[in-house]
């Protein structure tokens, strides 16, 4: 399996993590006899639309369903996608993409550029309502389209070609393509698949399809065998169990039920690292965090 970080530097770390890293343990022991990969999940997705998708469960399961333009390898460099190569401009303004054309969709039809400018004016349409359009922003026109005095039809992205997207920006942005490598430029099949949670009408273009989905228990993903570097998938199957409680879904890692937990509880990481060193990860995890201050608290009358 092809392990990919997710976008922004997060590397399969849960939101219950301290501020500077998140803690996971790694397979080791408990590997399954089939092909399977049993990890835990600190929640579960409130969706698989890459459009409506804004918390960190929902985002990391769209990371192995989907593909962007471009991904993060597991050293948080960003490598060629769906996108096999892009040049930008000497204005630092204009991107164009050359889309791989053995690219495709797991119902197997061509994932084509004009699929991206689907995806992307879909989120920042306001009839859509996404929590993630101003990701977008960058893209010209965005803003306008965003704030309704445009519409999607004018944002800045043409496809000149099945596999050539060209994307104008409103300033020069060193950083876009990470930012393509993020859920909410990922391209859709159309409305339809991309609002579906059920494997029957699910189409998607990563290493990994929907399998199936068990209310509060379980998301099953299953291998795309259409994916186009999928010989790069070692594992078969998916499970991501939902384990909210850090205290049980350690205590399901220990007993065998699971090969990967998303966080550790703090008070049993320093005996884990002592005693199974192997098996734990700590992985850098760049977030924003505030704090909100009570001034009308006593202890603030000093401050």
């Amino acid at each position: 399996m092809r392990l990919k970080a997710a976008p922004y530097g997060i590397l399969f770390a849960g939101m219950t993590v301290l501020l500077s890293c998140g803690q996971q343990l790694a397979p080791g022991k408990n590997e399954p006899s089939e092909n399977v990969l049993r990890r835990g999940l600190g929640g579960e997705p409130a969706t698989l639309d890459p459009a409506a998708a804004v918390d960190t469960f929902s985002t990391q399961l769209l990371q192995d369903l989907y593909e962007g333009l471009t991904i993060e390898s597991s050293s948080g460099d960003v490598i060629p996608g769906i996108a096999s190569s892009w040049e930008v401009d000497k204005s630092g303004t204009k991107y164009t993409f050359k889309l791989r054309t053995n690219a495709f969709w797991s119902n197997g039809e061509r994932v084509k550029a004009k699929d991206f400018i689907t995806a992307w004016k879909r989120v920042i349409d306001p009839k859509q309502g996404s929590p993630v359009a101003n990701e977008l922003r960058l893209i010209e026109g965005a803003s306008e389209i965003i704030s309704g005095l445009s519409p999607p039809s004018s944002l800045g992205v043409s496809a000149p070609s099945d596999d050539v997207l060209v994307v104008n920006l409103v300033q020069p942005a060193p950083f876009f393509p990470g930012l393509v490598a993020h859920s909410v430029a990922f391209p859709i099949y159309s409305q339809e698949s991309a609002r579906s949670h059920d494997p029957r009408s699910w189409v998607s273009d990563g290493p990994y399809v929907l399998g199936n989905w068990q209310p509060g228990t379980q998301i099953v993903l299953r291998r795309n065998t259409r994916y186009w570097d999928e010989k790069s998938v070692q594992i078969e199957t998916v499970h991501y169990q939902f384990a909210p409680d850090q205290n049980a879904q350690f205590a399901a890692y220990r007993a065998g039920q699971l090969d990967m937990t998303d966080t550790i509880p703090p008070n049993a990481i320093a005996s884990i690292r002592r005693e199974h060193p192997n098996e734990v990860v700590i992985a850098p995890y760049l977030a924003t965090a505030y704090y909100g201050v009570n001034f009308l608290h006593r202890l603030a009358d000093n401050a």
